[in-house]
């Protein structure tokens, strides 16, 4: 992007099913200094990449855009969650600006990147404290936005 490489180590399950990715913003020197020493091989291809969607592409009744959009509005303090296995990532703060782009809804801070596909959140559970993200079959997808 831009004429910077911007690496990648994708973590998978036993199964071989990605479980996350990490993405090098620096480029590729400190990933690869950080990797040195540990043992790593390359990711079979994935295919066709999809088309690159618009910003406008994003239905604002989006269940997963409609409730970080309203939160970024209200100014909300939030805390995120995001948990995999293997990796739980949590930033906490004001939602500055949501970001649609190529079919994701993003929030991007210094410190914190959430990369929300589109069509994934059906609905959110709410609770006292915030809301789950739930899938199109009702299953929790590991994500949580909380009232900080």
């Amino acid at each position: 992007m831009r004429d910077k490489p911007y690496p990648r180590l994708e973590f998978s399950g036993a199964d071989g099913e990605r479980l996350f990715s990490v993405t090098g913003l620096e480029g590729s020197a400190p990933m690869l200094n950080a990797l040195e020493g540990i043992a790593r091989r390359p990711a079979p291809p994935r295919g066709e990449t999809p088309a690159e969607a618009r910003p406008e592409d994003i239905d604002p009744a989006d269940p997963g855009f409609a409730l970080l959009e309203r939160l970024r509005e209200d100014g909300t303090v939030v805390g995120i969650e995001a948990w995999r296995d293997g990796m739980r990532q949590h930033w906490s703060g004001k939602i500055e600006k949501l970001m649609p782009m190529g079919g994701h809804i993003n929030i991007i801070t210094p410190g914190f990147h959430l990369h929300l596909a589109a069509d994934v959140v059906s609905e959110w559970r709410e609770a006292a404290d915030g809301w789950q993200a739930l899938g199109q079959g009702g299953a929790p997808l590991g994500l949580t936005v909380g009232r900080a």
